[in-house]
């Protein structure tokens, strides 16, 4: 290594790659993302006077000695669990949880008179609820949209309550090693499902015409192999940063496994758009690592073409195929939703859920494709509540991608820059993933993104956390 260091190629390559770094770190572009007002890195305790007089009425009525050692009063335990049993329970069992969390919550509060914590994208996650809200009133089935409305409600609203159940570090180590432990679990599970064939199969996830040898995706906990591909896409990263940084031996053999298994599963889907976006999610995170890898990249992946199987190779340089089954499905549900937003559509939306998408869609339908959404999460959020809808949400990107540069770029901590870059890149290959499919159609998984934020936002302004503590309370 010391030798290759003091060729000129090495040192021809340095140079280059440093004159690149100087470029950009000094664009406006980087130093707009990285050095936000400092409303957005700001964090703030809320204490209103109404909310002062509630605990002193808790205290009076007796309810603060009912209470006293209650599991309920322990915030963290509650929002820990749903986020960790949120991969592998059924949708109502998450639901309960989250209602057990907004419940400990609201409990923890009224028990003491400490303010609630601002999460730097709170205030658009809480418009974001008020739309869902809305769109079910302007739905073309307002019935029909009631069930998602709630789920959406609730599932991106425990991204606020987890924020502020979080209150040291150890809890948010604790946090981020249960989501990686997870993911490995339902990885696991995937793999034994590949192995023996077990699971229900679609015929429209696979194209026997193009694809000979694929006959089996694996779906693990989420039933659907794009949805777990996009759960994934989520994990990966932040695997990868823990196993990178760790020192111990056994901790790094941990994650490296993780990892691995992490890996395979993401293989076995044979989703293409999850391959591309975890792609995307491992070029944003070594170049932010280091940012003259950049200059590697296209030979890494010219490389994956003499590494990986033909089977993988043919499945992934499909991508853009018209004559492929899938490809042409989605091209065919993008023309008719585009048509559809055209007729008006596009400024209050059809409304929220399935039941009133299909009315809305039927009209428009190209070549008689018959479908439940959009394939298309930023075209769905236009269809659910119009144009507001969409904009309201990429605030919530644009301010949390704002708060994990401004974190990345002043953060001294290696182990927390990592993980500050795994959840940032992460969130930005599972959009990549989102422009092939509607992310949201798993209700858990939209928990899990939204519960990915918060964590992220709290790995940004860890600062703020107490060093000490124990990990319930």
């Amino acid at each position: 290594m010391e030798k290759w260091k003091q060729t000129k190629v090495y040192k021809l390559y340095r140079a280059f790659s440093d004159w690149v770094k100087s470029y950009w770190d000094a664009s406006l572009i980087v130093s707009w993302w990285t050095n936000p007002e400092e409303k957005i890195y700001a964090d703030e305790l809320k204490t209103s006077k109404l909310r002062k007089s509630a605990c002193n009425w808790f205290e009076r009525v007796g309810l603060k000695k009912l209470f006293a050692g209650s599991i309920f009063c322990y915030a963290y335990f509650w929002c820990a669990l749903t986020l960790a049993l949120a991969p592998v329970l059924p949708t109502m069992g998450v639901l309960a949880l989250c209602a057990a969390s907004f419940f400990s919550i609201i409990l923890s509060s009224l028990y003491d008179d400490r303010g609630l914590k601002r999460m730097p994208i709170s205030a658009y996650l809480c418009l974001y609820c008020v739309m869902v809200a809305i769109s079910v009133a302007t739905s073309l089935d307002p019935k029909g949209s009631l069930y998602p409305a709630l789920m959406y409600i609730c599932f991106s609203i425990f991204a606020i309550a987890l924020y502020h159940a979080v209150e040291n570090k150890k809890q948010l180590e604790l946090v981020i090693d249960l989501m990686i432990l997870i993911a490995a679990v339902v990885s696991c599970y995937g793999i034994v499902q590949y192995v023996f064939k077990l699971g229900y199969q679609s015929s429209a996830w696979t194209d026997d015409k193009t694809f000979e040898g694929l006959s089996f995706r694996v779906t693990s906990t989420f039933q659907n192999p794009n949805m777990l591909g996009q759960y994934l896409i989520l994990m990966i990263p932040i695997g990868g940063a823990r196993f990178l940084d760790c020192r111990e031996k056994f901790k790094k053999l941990f994650y490296f496994a993780c990892c691995a298994v992490m890996c395979l599963c993401m293989i076995l889907t044979f989703s293409r758009g999850a391959w591309l976006g975890l792609l995307f999610a491992a070029a944003v995170f070594f170049v932010m690592i280091k940012p003259q890898l950049i200059l590697l990249f296209p030979f890494a992946l010219a490389a994956l073409y003499f590494v990986l199987p033909d089977s993988i190779i043919s499945r992934f340089t499909s991508i853009g195929n018209l004559g492929e089954t899938s490809t042409s499905y989605r091209v065919s549900i993008w023309k008719g939703t585009l048509e559809m937003l055209g007729d008006g559509a596009w400024k209050f939306g059809v409304g929220i859920g399935e039941s009133a998408f299909k009315k809305a869609y039927s009209t428009y339908a190209y070549d008689l494709v018959v479908t439940q959404h959009s394939h298309n999460l930023f075209l769905q959020m236009v269809c659910d509540g119009g144009v507001i809808m969409l904009l309201i949400f990429l605030a919530i990107l644009i301010v949390y991608v704002r708060t994990m540069c401004v974190s990345i770029y002043h953060e001294s901590d290696r182990k927390y820059k990592w993980l500050d870059i795994a959840f940032l890149s992460g969130v930005l290959g599972f959009l990549v993933q989102g422009m092939t499919d509607y992310s949201f159609y798993n209700y858990r998984l939209m928990l899990i993104f939204f519960a990915c934020l918060a964590v992220g936002c709290l790995c940004a302004k860890r600062t703020l956390l107490k060093e000490d503590g124990g990990i319930l309370k």
